[in-house]
């Protein structure tokens, strides 16, 4: 009897640990999602309707994250139910933005690009280095950080359009990812994958989303209603476009072009890619996707990174 009591009693108590975890996790769930309302809110000055349908929007996901569907939910209804001059000055708020805070809509679309993130990767490589290993690596991150600036001053001086600027962010991730993947054994590049997954799982309302990156695909394919031939039309791109930047690589991992080369050449290819895109989307589908970006980074500065790893 006495052990029928223990055992009732551990399964009560984890149930109950559960709950508490799942409630705390709700509250802050709810508290990003009111955070980011009010900012539309205060923005854009909301009409009770139009705010009403902002919260349904954020709280039928059940989540707040720059990825996820509530997002692109959400960016489907406000191009519908805001005013042009109410758009407008939504899509004012993306030159609030800063490196990382772009990353976010940049291919690769699930993979995480917070500065955070990005930063204990850094820090997770420089552990898995050996000493002939180092200085090519500090290299790799000096160069790379004095790029980064430079981009981020001329975005901040207007001296580059807003596609350019995009453009460059995936340029300059390529040419770091590239860079360091020709620096490290095939055993490092094993430990640094398995480490990404970790890191991934690790965060508030990512790891299970990142585990199904089609489900992104899926929620931006709703939200943007997009027809069978201009996925067709898509995929057909896709892959040229992936042929070519695997080709690019090649090229620079064989040293047969330089990094400002290869840089300026993923610019190209990128900048290629979207007004392809732009060619078969519909002026609706490309405002939902531009107010989509605005949203993003609103939440970025809203949803509370893990700082785990």
């Amino acid at each position: 009897m006495k052990k029928i009591t223990l055992i009732l009693f551990s399964i009560t108590a984890l149930l109950t640990i559960g709950c508490e975890a799942n409630l705390t996790d709700k509250d802050n769930l709810f508290s990003d999602q009111e955070a980011l309302i009010e900012d539309l809110n205060s923005e854009l000055e909301l009409d009770r309707s139009q705010e009403t349908i902002v919260r349904t929007r954020l709280h039928e996901s059940r989540e707040l994250h720059a990825h996820p569907g509530s997002l692109w939910k959400l960016a489907a209804s406000l191009a519908d139910i805001l005013t042009e001059e109410q758009i407008t000055k939504l899509l004012e708020g993306i030159k609030e933005g800063k490196f990382h805070d772009h990353g976010f809509n940049s291919f690769p679309d699930h993979e995480p690009k917070h500065k955070i993130h990005f930063e204990k990767k850094v820090e997770y490589l420089e552990s898995l280095l050996d000493e002939s290993q180092v200085e090519t690596f500090n290299g790799i991150i000096t160069d790379f950080n004095t790029r980064r600036e430079t981009l981020e001053t001329q975005w901040k001086n207007e001296e580059i359009t807003f596609e350019v600027f995009k453009a460059n962010i995936f340029a300059l991730r390529l040419f770091m990812k590239a860079s360091i993947n020709n620096l490290l054994t095939d055993e490092q590049k094993e430990l640094l994958e398995a480490k990404k997954e970790e890191m991934k799982s690790d965060k508030r309302h990512f790891g299970k989303h990142a585990k199904n990156p089609d489900r992104f695909k899926e929620e931006k394919i709703r939200a943007l209603d997009l027809s069978e031939e201009q996925l067709e039309q898509f995929e057909t791109l896709m892959t040229t476009f992936k042929t070519d930047m695997e080709n690019l690589q090649l090229q620079y991992k064989e040293g047969n072009i330089d990094t400002d080369s290869f840089i300026s050449s993923s610019v190209e290819l990128m900048l290629t890619k979207k007004s392809n895109h732009q060619e078969i989307l519909t002026e609706k589908q490309i405002t939902i996707i531009q107010i989509h970006h605005a949203l993003t980074v609103k939440a970025h500065k809203r949803y509370r990174y893990s700082t785990k790893g």
